[in-house]
């Protein structure tokens, strides 16, 4: 009788097992949440980055499940201050997808502006600069300086916002 209770023990524990690598899995990610979090509806990442790793690991520790994996991204505005890279490894299969969805209803908005205080502007005054600008311009534009290269590059390229 003792190996007939044992199996019993055993079907149910190899059958949750077996359930648990064959469903689809999710991870959910939320402006207000932690990257310490476990990831679930409860108690959800903070960044779209540790849902990215998150999945990386899930991966690492076996089989896709059948259905693959849902990130679901709830509302709000995620700011970016590198590039989310999502490689080769970040793919899913036919049959098991990787997905990353916004939340059914919720706006989600990546930026990866960098933002400018505007109390920082001041109008330009430079003689050389206003002679480049149409006279119908001249005293409308402000300017700043900027004394940090790195900034300097960043406000040069795309993306620049005023806050």
């Amino acid at each position: 009788m003792l190996a007939r209770e044992r199996l019993s023990l055993l079907v149910p524990f190899v059958f949750t097992l077996s359930y648990a690598y064959t469903v689809a899995s999710e991870f959910y990610v939320a402006p207000d949440g932690n990257d310490a979090n476990a990831g679930t509806q409860e108690a959800p990442f903070a960044t779209v980055a540790r849902a990215r790793d998150a999945v990386r690991a899930r991966k690492r520790a076996g089989p896709l499940p059948r259905g693959g994996i849902t990130v679901w991204i709830r509302g709000g505005v995620y700011r970016f201050d590198t590039t989310l890279a999502l490689k080769r490894e970040d793919s899913g299969t036919a049959g098991a997808p990787i997905v990353y969805r916004a939340c059914v209803g919720e706006n989600v908005v990546f930026d990866g502006s960098r933002p400018i205080d505007a109390t920082s502007l001041q109008p330009v005054e430079e003689v050389t600069t206003l002679a480049r600008l149409c006279p119908a311009a001249r005293g409308h534009v402000l300017g700043a300086v900027i004394a940090d290269e790195s900034v300097a590059e960043a406000l040069a390229s795309s993306g620049t916002r005023l806050s």
